[in-house]
């Protein structure tokens, strides 16, 4: 083979490889596919009659507690407030849970997006796919895993009251009602409808650009979803207070320039007369925090409760005063 051969083949050679290496970069370079919706909106259910009236539980189950008429006025505000942020042209699917406050909340804040009856459910859609006349989808889904966190049966005011004392030396998370559940029997459930939400945005690719899935559901739901989302530890998940009645918790999609990937961001609590606020709120009574020897102790504890006792504490510790006196372990 001749010099200039050579020089042709190596130069050749060379421009492939720079063409091909340009394009792997520019293909690397693109946006990953949107496989997460526009927004998450996690809301929490109206004012109930249980919020206002403990002894209702003795005589009614907890899943038949109504809303109160300033319930419904906080979900027909909230409504309107989520409307305002969704506006005419983007899909909406609503995940509520089953209990009768969820269901009235929905109806209230469906009034703000054409009613209740513009909405229809999964068997609905299969049996009627043309009822929709536009691109606009308003679809709604009952699922018993966001439910509320059982507390038993017909719940005996006094019985409650020990119970919840008992729970706040026990563990928030850990404390099993007798009869119902515990928050971490809840965090296993949230967990199994994680899945179910995932596949159902697989199933959407290529239609999630505009797309909000909103769950109506209970204070403990949502706290085990921040839990679940952002990975809490449990000394963590115990820091956050309750949210209020129809309180909405808004993720919004953003992309990572880094990870090179879109991801679900928290944005901002959104209230019924539209104040936003861009942090949750953390309790200010006493809060338990584990007490994790992460060195064996010098003197043997065996058979002393203090050994697995945890410490309650007024003051809520910052992450630094916590690693420095219990380490960096995480549950």
């Amino acid at each position: 083979m001749t010099t200039t051969s050579t020089t042709t083949a190596y130069l050749l050679g060379a421009s492939v490889a720079l063409t091909t290496g340009v394009a792997l970069y520019a293909y690397l370079s693109l946006p990953t596919p949107i496989r997460i919706p526009k927004r998450v909106i996690l809301l929490r259910h109206g004012e109930s009659e249980g919020n206002v009236d403990h002894h209702i539980y003795e005589t009614k189950a907890d899943n038949s507690i109504h809303l109160t008429s300033t319930g419904w006025d906080q979900a027909i505000n909230i409504g309107k407030q989520l409307k305002k942020i969704i506006g005419n042209e983007e899909s909406v699917r609503f995940f509520v849970s089953p209990y009768v406050r969820t269901r009235e909340t929905l109806a209230g804040v469906a009034q703000s997006f054409g009613g209740f009856e513009s909405m229809r459910t999964n068997s609905q859609i299969k049996s009627d796919t043309n009822h929709w006349s536009g691109s606009r989808k308003l679809v709604w889904t009952e699922d018993p895993r966001i439910r509320e966190q059982d507390f038993g049966n017909y719940q005996n005011r006094e019985a409650m009251t020990k119970a919840k004392k008992d729970r706040s030396r026990f563990s928030p998370f850990y404390y099993r009602f007798q009869g119902g559940e515990s928050a971490a029997d809840v965090f296993d459930r949230v967990s199994l409808f994680f899945a179910s939400m995932y596949r159902n945005w697989h199933r959407k690719i290529g239609s999630l650009d505009n797309h909000n899935t909103i769950l109506v559901c209970h204070g403990i739901t949502i706290q085990i979803f921040f839990m679940r989302w952002f990975r809490y530890n449990v000394d963590e998940f115990c820091t956050y207070d309750n949210p209020r009645n129809c309180e909405a918790a808004v993720f919004e999609r953003e992309y990572n320039v880094e990870k090179k990937k879109y991801v679900l961001k928290f944005s901002h609590l959104l209230l019924p007369d539209g104040t936003r606020e861009n942090e949750r709120r953390k309790r200010t009574y006493k809060t338990l925090r584990r007490r994790i020897n992460l060195k064996k102790p010098l003197e043997t504890l065996h058979g002393n409760e203090s050994d697995c006792s945890v410490e309650i504490t007024n003051k809520r510790a910052s992450d630094s005063e916590l690693d420095k006196k219990w380490g960096t372990m995480r549950a």
